[in-house]
């Protein structure tokens, strides 16, 4: 009875699917099912539709029609543009790899690819697909190989490693040289904090990023927004230089980025006091890039930089942080040979005092809890390109917070590439703090309020830059 029960459920879900996806599958061809499961969908799709449909799996764990074609180490075993369409339905939660499955479905494919997946959005639509994941996915399979519905010997493989919300589905479609034909979304909890995607996909025209300079490639570039940062750019800029010198075994004052692998930008979002003429006298000494935007936000300001920049991987310090001489070792160490995606710097304080002292502490500590959101502040980070372009940019209609997009799926979908490193320690200002009333709680309580509701991510930031007074 049992048996006949789940069979009903996925019989059910096999024909809302059918239904779905109706209007959007091609007359004729071959359509491959990759990740077809148990292969109620397929089976619908053949006879009820008669179309011919191809399975394809990483584990066999049929109930009808035919066995799947096994896929082994992420290689579709046919030949290029095969089939005149793919579905992938739920399935980019479980591969290592979710931007080379979109790939090898492209490779085989000639017409178009249809993704459907769950988003979430905010912390309710995360807890629900998880709990989903564990009683549709994980226990569902356990309690149906224990009562025999799927093989006995069939071995569970779809341990979920990412839950993605629109924009980081995006940027995986993006990565994988894909772009959104036509998109639909499905409510799937009340006020959309739950939706599922149905989204068309096809091939993208490729983008050939500049390089810049004839001959050496950029291995590190330094990427530094300004706004009215007269008092401190110099003393940043020069710390920097003097960590390339270090690097590159030349003087400091015989250093011409030109000659290195490294180049510093300066993304200059229309300052009003002397930040630019401050920073040009080192475009004309060493070769410093200044770049002009007018974002109105530091994110704004950020992405600028990287769009002018050409390093294969990118070092983002804000204009009040000191790095340490030995930074461009360090960033090279963990990303070069240790093939890290992301990585966040200790911060300590530039000024002196005990509250400042125990902010910075504060927020080490807090940079360790096993919360995603606490992988947070980009006063001193690094990131390899291919991660920047796959869940970036910068969020730009945010005020603060606007690094989540980079930092949130390192965390979750990267973990083990991810690292919160003590080794390097930036010094920061504390000054937005310390020029304010009740600064430093102000502060707090407005990141408390940006992790629990989205509206304040998008409100004014304290405008305070230093104390000659500039706004």
């Amino acid at each position: 009875m049992l048996k006949s029960l789940l069979d009903a459920v996925m019989q059910r879900r096999a024909r809302q699917q059918m239904e779905q996806l109706r209007a959007w599958l091609p007359a004729e061809g071959v359509v491959l099912d990759i990740g077809s499961g148990t292969g109620h969908l397929a089976a619908r799709l053949r006879r009820e539709l008669g179309l011919e449909v191809v399975t394809a799996d990483v584990r066999d764990i049929h109930v009808v029609g035919p066995p799947p074609v096994l896929i082994a180490n992420g290689v579709l075993p046919f030949e290029e543009g095969r089939f005149s369409a793919a579905l992938l339905l739920f399935v980019l939660t479980y591969p290592s790899d979710p931007a080379g499955v979109l790939r090898e479905a492209a490779r085989v494919t000639r017409g178009p690819i249809v993704l459907m997946q769950s988003l979430h959005s905010g912390g309710l639509g995360y807890a629900w697909l998880r709990v989903r994941e564990l009683l549709w996915t994980t226990v569902g399979f356990h309690v149906s190989k224990v009562l025999g519905y799927v093989p006995r010997d069939a071995e569970f493989a779809m341990s979920p490693r990412r839950f993605y919300t629109a924009h980081e589905l995006q940027r995986e479609v993006a990565s994988a040289g894909l772009r959104i034909r036509s998109q639909q979304e499905r409510p799937a909890l009340p006020g959309r904090t739950l939706v599922v995607a149905d989204w068309i996909l096809e091939r993208d025209e490729p983008v050939t990023r500049p390089r810049k300079g004839p001959s050496r490639e950029t291995r590190l570039s330094f990427v530094i927004p300004a706004r009215n940062e007269e008092a401190l750019i110099g003393e940043v800029l020069e710390a920097i230089l003097a960590s390339v010198a270090r690097s590159s075994g030349v003087p400091r004052h015989d250093l011409r980025l030109r000659d290195t692998g490294f180049e510093v930008i300066v993304a200059d979002d229309a300052s009003e006091d002397a930040t630019a003429a401050i920073v040009g006298a080192f475009v004309d000494d060493v070769g410093v890039e200044l770049v002009s935007c007018r974002g109105g936000t530091g994110a704004a300001a950020r992405n600028a930089g990287v769009a002018a920049s050409a390093g294969r991987v990118l070092c983002f310090v804000d204009a009040d942080t000191l790095v340490p001489e030995n930074t461009v070792e360090r960033i090279l160490e963990l990303h070069e040979r240790q093939g890290r995606c992301l990585v966040l710097y200790r911060l300590a304080s530039r000024e002196p005092g005990i509250r400042a002292w125990l902010w910075w502490t504060f927020w080490g500590l807090a940079r360790r809890l096993p919360l995603a959101r606490a992988k947070s502040m980009p006063a001193f980070m690094s990131c390899d390109r291919r991660h920047f372009e796959s869940y970036g940019p910068f969020e730009e209609s945010w005020r603060i917070a606007e690094e989540w997009p980079l930092t949130v799926p390192a965390y979750r979908y990267h973990r083990e590439r991810f690292l919160y490193d003590l080794r390097l320690t930036g010094r920061t200002s504390s000054r937005r703090m310390e020029l304010q009333p009740f600064g430093y709680l102000r502060t707090f309580l407005k990141w408390v309020t940006v992790v629990l509701v989205a509206w304040a991510r998008t409100n004014a930031y304290d405008r305070i830059r230093h104390e000659t007074g500039n706004q």
